[in-house]
């Protein structure tokens, strides 16, 4: 699911961060779909950090993986549509 949204108080422009913990399959199976479109990204694990489980919490996280850029968030792992909001041909057509 995709919710839009104003996100700069959680993450910078440009920058994108990956909410989860080590244990989940899908938290990995999303690191590996970012991993192979080279997408740069900071793994925050909820499990280990007080501050990014606090973090998850406010922006309505309630499962893993979430990942959140500054203007949209994507919870759970679809690859359609990591691929679809992260490939850099998508992203070349929208500038």
């Amino acid at each position: 699911m995709i919710e839009y949204g104003n996100f700069e108080y959680y993450v910078a422009p440009g920058y994108v961060k990956v909410y989860g913990v080590e244990w989940c399959e899908f938290c990995k199976k999303t690191k590996d779909s970012l991993d192979k479109l080279g997408v740069s990204y900071t793994f925050l694990d909820v499990d280990k950090d007080i501050i990014s489980k606090q973090h998850f919490k406010e922006i309505g996280g309630s499962a893993y993986p979430l990942i959140l850029t500054s203007n949209f968030l994507i919870k759970g792992y679809n690859e359609n549509v990591i691929n679809e909001k992260f490939s850099k041909e998508n992203q070349s057509k929208k500038r």
